[in-house]
């Protein structure tokens, strides 16, 4: 049985660090916030069109995860974003859209707007 650490005994996270960790609760509330848009779009079903376990997407959405790139452009492709790449991407090209994808995310909860799509 392991033993958790105290709260002085874990690792402290860096500025940066703590900046992602803001971030991704933020993107995670977005997620939720775009699926809840989508008439009849359950956590069950974005998780299995996103091939993602249901237990990721709700630590995703409650922001208590931390979100790959891969796992967000699934999301999006899942949601019906346009200009997604494809499943067989490179990393490069995964990773360039996951960095829009995470603008777009943190400007609707900023602005929320009637509808999204087309990141």
């Amino acid at each position: 049985m392991m033993d958790e650490l105290s709260p002085s005994a874990r690792p402290k996270l860096s500025d940066l660090e703590q900046a992602e960790r803001r971030e991704d609760v933020v993107i995670g509330r977005a997620i939720q916030t775009s699926r809840e848009a989508r008439v009849g779009m359950t956590r069950e079903r974005l998780a299995a069109d996103a091939n993602l376990t249901m237990n990721y997407l709700v630590r995703i959405e409650e922001g208590n995860a931390i979100i790959s790139n891969w796992a967000l452009v699934r999301i999006a492709r899942a949601l019906g974003f346009d200009r997604i790449p494809a499943a067989g991407a490179q990393e490069q090209e995964i990773s360039a859209a996951a960095g829009h994808l995470r603008q777009h995310f943190l400007q609707c909860i900023q602005t929320p707007t009637s509808s999204e799509p087309a990141a």
